[in-house]
């Protein structure tokens, strides 16, 4: 048995940096009746480098950089967040409200084709949360809460990343923020080191991300 020649190589690396930038400032405060205010600022700021270099060449030679299937795209992120919830007890009702805006600023530079682009966002996300004794043991609650989930920010890149010749992929510049609407029923039991918890909810999903599979 022989084993054939190899008479081209293939080599891809995948080089990603990674930089992060935090900051949160909370302010609370009682109010009359019982009542808490909280407020607060929170920044989060993403700036990822993604570099593929892909190297073709002859198994017995240099092998060279192939441009057409090495990139380098740079995503840049600051979601900027002012929050406020309030909490008072109406009667036996205990009621926590809260609303959360954001300002998403997404810069997008896909230095390979010389193309850049931005996807912001400016958003409001409310939340309602209710909590009802019915004795010592037992309570009702009920909530309702707008989230968003983000796109893996590698979905962004529109150069089009060849993995095999059936297997190519490219992202999309104009992706949204995915939206949930959930709501929310509960009933909790405890009495004695026993905790009984039951809930029915309903969530509502829109703006999804997903993958479309085409013939090239």
């Amino acid at each position: 048995f022989r084993a054939a020649a190899i008479d081209a190589l293939e080599d891809s690396e995948g080089r990603t940096h990674f930089w992060r930038t935090q900051l949160k400032a909370d302010y609370s405060t009682p109010l009359p009746g019982q009542a808490k205010l909280k407020l607060g600022y929170e920044l989060n700021a993403d700036d990822n480098d993604y570099n593929l270099v892909f190297a073709t060449g002859l198994a017995s030679g240099p092998v060279a950089i192939d441009p057409t299937r090495s990139n380098l795209f740079r995503f840049d992120q600051q979601v900027h967040a002012v929050f406020a919830t309030y909490e008072r007890p109406i009667g036996k009702l205990t009621v926590l409200a809260g609303l959360r805006a954001e300002a998403t600023l997404i810069d997008l530079d896909q230095v390979t084709q010389a193309r850049k682009d931005s996807n912001d966002d400016i958003s409001l996300y409310p939340s309602l949360h209710l909590g009802y004794p019915l004795d010592e043991h037992r309570q009702l609650s009920a909530s309702y809460s707008h989230r968003i989930q983000r796109p893996d920010p590698r979905y962004y890149n529109a150069f089009r990343i060849y993995n095999d010749p059936q297997n190519q992929f490219q992202g999309n510049p104009r992706l949204k923020l995915q939206q949930t609407d959930s709501f929310e029923l509960g009933y909790q039991y405890r009495k004695s080191g026993t905790i009984l918890l039951a809930t029915a909810y309903f969530r509502d999903t829109r703006d999804t991300t997903s993958s479309v599979f085409v013939n090239v």
